[in-house]
Parts: C-alpha cells; structure tokens; sequence
C-alpha cells in the first residue's frame, strides 16, 4: 500500500501559525468563508481563494530577534479543478427551516 505523500507547504519553505489562534492561511480562509455566505452577492471560489492569498500577504506577520524584523508569507495556491465554484447568495428566506 502506497503512503499519501501530503504537505501544507512546499517542501524547504515553512507554513507559520500562531499557537493559540491556528495557521494564517485558515484563518484567513474561515473569515472569507464566513463573508461569502453571509454576502448578498454570488461569491466566485477562485476570487474568494485571491483574497485569502491578500489577506495573508499583507495582514500577517509575525515579529522576530534575530535576523529579520518580521516574518511573512504567500500561499502559493494550485488547482486543477476543471469547473467554477461558486457560492450563490443567500437570504434569509432561503435558508432551510426545521
């Protein structure tokens, strides 16, 4: 039985995480998630995943002592998805009731 070789980074380069908060790159992701589903607008997965890549660019970072002042980093994002995802917008009278 062949192993699933899986990373979340490329191999010789390091994915950054805060202890208690969990990786940047997920964070990022849960709160684009969470505006896409709430937006009145159709949200395109694609340009959701760009703002997580912006996001991440250019909002964290992480300071150090010894060499550089601070630490960033930029998802490198890869896909081979053949169709577009998109999340529709939804109302409230939309949402399933019990």
């Amino acid at each position: 039985m062949k192993k699933s070789n899986e990373r979340c980074v490329i191999i010789g380069y390091t994915s950054y995480r805060d202890l208690r908060k969990g990786s940047w790159f997920i964070r990022a992701l849960s709160d684009e998630l969470k505006k896409a589903l709430s937006s009145q607008d159709d949200v395109n997965f694609a340009e959701l995943m760009t703002k997580v890549t912006h996001t991440v660019a250019y909002d964290y970072s992480t300071q150090t002592s010894g060499r550089w002042k601070s630490i960033k980093q930029v998802p490198c994002l890869y896909s081979t998805l053949t169709k577009h995802i998109h999340f529709p917008n939804r109302t409230l009278a939309d949402q399933p009731t019990d």
